[in-house]
């Protein structure tokens, strides 16, 4: 893992595409954006020395982490960290959300950091505050039986106006190691939502794409797997100390 910039010891600690809307928009708003699990969905701005804006979705899988995207915070072409992010939850509108977190360290894989590796495009990010509700996490063992699990993706697309939190649902297409296809409609600003298994309510992955050729069209996330379970745990456990 890199962590803001820096080569860590522990190897354990381990915009894009624009995504897509698959034929009709299944895409609904959330009108109460105050309730469970919508509460612990953030809408991320992401602020860069050079000027630029990056917006992204990211959700709260501890009292004061979220899990999203890592090319929401860190620009793989220009090799530039954001300089500040900042994560408001509970947003319906640009001036109404409930509580307004800033980042504190941001973590990212080194393989997406020296290589640009986008099956390792997801980021922790360490807030300024804790939040007494947050949405469990956990992977699929057998991946073979992913193809056909329902999913959700929550969060704040930009052609909906960036401040508003829209939610759909659809099926896995197919998944490997560490990528889950998918046909949930999303689009951008959705980068780094949690993909959420619909019967267990877990984290099960981090949206981050789309594959727009050859059709069907699908969009693409980071798969949580073994690995990433246990790193996300560990530092769950090291904040916790």
């Amino acid at each position: 893992m890199i962590e803001n910039g820096n080569v860590m010891t522990n190897e354990n600690i381990g915009g894009i595409d624009p995504q897509e809307v698959i034929g009709g928009d299944s895409r609904n708003p959330v009108t109460d954006t105050t309730v469970f699990p919508y509460n612990t969905i953030c809408d991320i701005v992401a602020y860069y020395d050079d000027g630029t804006v990056a917006y992204g979705t990211g959700t709260l899988y501890c009292a004061n982490s979220i899990i999203t995207a890592a090319h929401v915070i860190y620009d793989k072409e220009k090799k530039l960290w954001a300089n500040r992010v900042e994560a408001y939850f509970g947003r319906n509108g640009y001036s109404s959300y409930n509580q307004l977190a800033q980042s504190t360290r941001m973590i990212i894989h080194k393989f997406y950091y020296n290589d640009a590796n986008e099956e390792y495009d997801y980021a922790i990010v360490d807030l300024n505050k804790s939040f007494g509700n947050w949405i469990g996490y956990g992977y699929y063992k057998d991946i073979n039986k992913a193809a056909g699990k329902e999913v959700s993706v929550t969060g704040y697309p930009t052609d909906e106006g960036y401040y508003y939190m829209y939610t759909a649902k659809e099926k896995i297409k197919d998944a490997t190691d560490r990528i889950i296809r998918h046909y949930v409609d999303t689009s951008g600003g959705d980068s780094g939502a949690a993909i959420i298994d619909s019967e267990y309510g877990v984290i099960v992955g981090i949206h981050t794409t789309t594959v727009d050729s050859p059709w069907p069209w699908w969009n693409i996330g980071i798969r949580l797997n073994e690995e990433i379970c246990n790193i996300m745990q560990a530092h769950q456990q090291e904040l916790q100390q």
